[in-house]
Order: structure tokens, then sequence, then C-alpha cells
């Protein structure tokens, strides 16, 4: 279940992604909110299952780029609040680079209502914006936000077709608590990115760039202590993610950390509405279905969460103290957590 209440002196993350789309939500102590993205979750935006039910400053809302797993609800989540911070790197945002073609073809649709919702924002207060380019800032609270990437530079001159290209990575810091937010950014923008920022790897959370690609993966954040907690949200279309073959994605993750939690699975199982799962990554590379996660009292009684009526599912929440210890306190149905397989030692 989503927690009833949050400690007032911690920082939380909210990440959702049922399968197609995904959307985080951070609250920084006491009461400011960071959201990054949107999807839907029970036929509304994954943030508004969050912030009603909190309440608090809504602070920051970032759209990181222009894919379809990314902007659904995104006006909706405009439309809830002020926010002082509202930002975005497409240039179709700026009239002095969109052609009118652009603005006369863009007229239908969630990304239209999405560009409409932030350029109508924009307009009626400059304050707000923020073009997420490298180095830029915000702070949220006591928290600050580096937008890694991308150069204003690669965007105003990009030439490509992928627009993952130009997602808008964040690294947030509180105290000590560094989470990297790594949205859909692939390689080989990542050399370049853990070149300007060579710490990447000291954090204590991360939210893996595009669903745990393998083409997504490098070493400047993969190194570091395996105390840290990634989360993977999964693509349930086309080329399915992340794989979990033998030196794919999830495989090399493991090699650096105890385990993973997904948000889900890329494709349903008979657990995905029941209870959080846990299994093995040779297990899912098998096909097996995961398991409930089991639990144990005193007294040797053995079990499984029973199955909670509950519309939300598909998310993890993390919470984080002023020392930066960090733990996950709920998970949603269809989450799954993943371990390598033991490794079998004869007698």
């Amino acid at each position: 279940m989503i927690p009833e209440t949050l400690d007032p002196g911690c920082l939380y993350m909210f990440v959702f992604g049922p399968g197609f789309g995904e959307s985080i939500a951070v609250r920084v102590p006491p009461d400011r909110w960071l959201v990054i993205d949107s999807c839907y979750v029970a036929g509304r935006a994954a943030a508004l299952h969050v912030l009603p039910r909190y309440a608090g400053q809504c602070e920051c809302l970032v759209l990181t780029h222009r894919h379809q797993d990314h902007y659904p609800g995104f006006s909706s989540v405009v439309d809830y609040a002020e926010w002082p911070i509202l930002g975005c790197n497409d240039l179709l945002l700026d009239e002095r680079v969109a052609t009118s073609r652009d603005l006369e073809s863009r007229l239908t649709g969630e990304l239209e209502q999405a560009f409409s919702a932030i350029r109508e924002r924009w307009t009626a207060n400059s304050a707000c914006i923020w073009w997420t380019w490298r180095d830029s800032t915000r702070n949220v609270g006591d928290a600050s936000l580096t937008a890694l990437h991308p150069r204003e530079e690669l965007a105003r001159n990009y030439a490509g077709r992928d627009n993952n290209e130009l997602s808008s990575a964040v690294l947030l810091t509180w105290r000590k608590t560094r989470l990297l937010l790594g949205a859909d950014v692939p390689n080989p923008h990542w050399a370049e990115i853990c070149e300007r920022f060579p710490s990447l790897g000291n954090h204590q959370a991360m939210k893996t760039p595009h669903h745990g690609s393998d083409e997504a993966l490098h070493d400047g954040f993969l190194q570091g202590t395996r105390e840290r907690l990634w989360i993977v949200t999964p693509y349930n279309r086309g080329k399915k993610l992340p794989r979990f073959g033998d030196g794919h994605a999830v495989h090399r993750m493991l090699r650096h950390v105890g385990f993973v939690y997904l948000t889900g699975l890329p494709s349903g199982h008979d657990q995905q509405m029941g209870s959080p799962c846990e299994a093995t990554r040779q297990e899912l590379n098998a096909n097996t279905s995961p398991r409930p996660v089991a639990f144990s009292l005193p007294g040797g009684i053995q079990g499984t969460v029973d199955p909670v009526r509950n519309d939300v599912s598909c998310y993890v929440v993390a919470r984080f103290d002023e020392a930066g210890r960090g733990e996950v306190t709920s998970c949603g149905p269809g989450t799954v957590r993943v371990t390598e397989a033991a490794m079998r030692r004869d007698a």
C-alpha cells in the first residue's frame, strides 16, 4: 500500500512504472514536492495518487522529453498546482525556434496538451521557466537539482531522430542523500556526462536510465557500493526492457548491487495484480512467474502477503534519512525484487 503518512524528517521517492510509462515524485522534507514526467496509473496521472494524499508545496515539475511513455497526464499535473519551477528543454516551446508549421501541426493529443500547458505557464510567469540544460540548477526546499543532460548546444544543433538523446537526466542532492534520476539518456552521452560529473557512482539511489536498457548503462555510475538502491521501470512494447539474459542489463546491474527493484515486468504475470513479488534473474530469463514476497513471524510462522484490493500498482517507495540511509518502505502489486541466483556449493 502507498504509505498513509510520511516521516516529516525523511526524503521520499515514489517511482511509478506500469509497463508503459514512468513518473517520479520526490518529497523533500518537510513538504516540498518534485515531479518528473507522467504516466497513467489506474486512470489518472501517477503523481495525482500522491500529491493530494500528503498535501504540501508543489515546487518543481519537469518533462524530460517528448516520448509517449513520459507525458501522458502531464498537463493534468501542470494544472494541479502553480509550480514555481516548470522544467523542459524541448525547443518547440521556444517560439523563436519552432516554425509556424510545427505550432500549427501539434494541436491535439497528450503531447500537445502538455506543451500547451507548459507554454501557458511560461508565458504567464517567466520566473517559473527552467530550460533544463546541463549545469543549470534549481532548489526544491533544502534539496538541490542539477541538470546533467543535454548540453544546450547539442539540443540546438541536434539533427538526429531519437529524442532520448535530449532527455533531461537530473541529480538531486539533499543532506547526505544523492538521487540519480537518469531519464532515458543512452550511451554514448553517459560517457560525456560522467566525465563532466565524475562522482555519479556516489549515490544512494538511482532510477536507472531508459528502462534498464543495455545501451543506457555506463561504468561511470555503475561503480560504487553494493548498498545502493536501483529502481527500474519496464517497457513492454516492441523490444521489451529490461533484459534478463547473461551479459544483459539486469545481469550487469547485479554485479554491482545485491538486488534491483522493478516497478513491473515487461510482460504480464499471474501475480501482476496481487502482492509484490521476488525472483532471481535466471528465473525471469526463463519466463518463470515471480513469487509473492514471503515473511517470517516469531514462532516459525511463515507466509506471503495477502493481496490487497488497491487500484494503484507498479510502484516502489523509498525513504532516506539525513545520514543518507535508505530503505524501500512499500511496493505496489506487480513489482518485483530481483536477485542473482545463489551459487551452488557442494557439501
